[in-house]
């Protein structure tokens, strides 16, 4: 890459036109992916352990192995 005058790295290609699209810039927001829904891509495998709280799974999420805990929610019922 050029050296800037002021002795860094030139952003800008070697035609001397203003670089866009790239990098940090906003137009490269439209190049992201849409987002998934949450857990979509995890893979429960086997049963790990129970407690009071909930159950722990062996996983996979793209192409780790992980541990998914599954919190268990209890409502205590109120007083009348």
């Amino acid at each position: 890459a050029p050296l800037h005058p002021s002795g860094g790295f030139s952003t800008t290609p070697s035609s001397g036109l203003p670089h866009k699209g790239g990098g940090n810039s906003i137009d490269s927001l439209d190049n992201l992916a849409p987002p998934r829904p949450p857990f979509e891509d995890v893979e429960m495998i086997c049963l790990v352990g129970r407690g009071s709280f909930g159950r722990v799974y062996k996983a996979r999420w793209d192409i780790s192995t992980v541990a998914l805990k599954v919190v268990e929610h209890f409502e205590e019922a109120k007083p009348s």
